[in-house]
């Protein structure tokens, strides 16, 4: 599992760049701050989507997401949201839980490389708050 996501991983970065990445745009963000303004968290569906011009939707299945995650943090090094303790972080993936990212992605000769990967929110299942009180 975690080598399909390496691989999907990698497609992802590609596309996105092939799609929506100019030159001008990587350069310019190599030269931008180390440390990018933490995204807003106020409980809202568009929580961390401000101001990023790209958006990705990948669905699957909680034990992928799950694999999904912990390459993500252990081998990537991403950037957890404050106050999440690592038993949430790795917590299985609720049926239609939502997990946000942003990834900052920089042009080398190599190929599209992530320079940085913040999770805005794991694991997010209150959008599910109205089904069940509906029932």
């Amino acid at each position: 599992v975690k080598t399909r996501f390496k691989k999907f991983l990698k497609s992802l970065y590609q596309r996105m760049l092939e799609e929506h990445g100019s030159a001008d745009q990587c350069s310019a963000s190599t030269s931008g701050p180390s440390e990018p303004e933490q995204p807003v968290i106020a409980g809202l569906a568009n929580d961390g989507a401000q101001n990023v011009h790209v958006h990705a939707l990948i669905v699957s299945h909680g034990a992928f997401i799950r694999v999904s995650v912990r390459h993500l943090v252990e081998d990537l090094q991403c950037c957890l949201p404050a106050g999440l303790k690592m038993n949430q972080v790795f917590s299985p993936c609720p049926n239609t839980g939502i997990s946000r990212l942003i990834i900052t992605l920089h042009r080398e000769e190599s190929g599209p490389r992530a320079s940085r990967i913040q999770f805005v929110f794991i694991n997010r299942k209150d959008h599910l708050d109205d089904v069940k009180n509906s029932d």
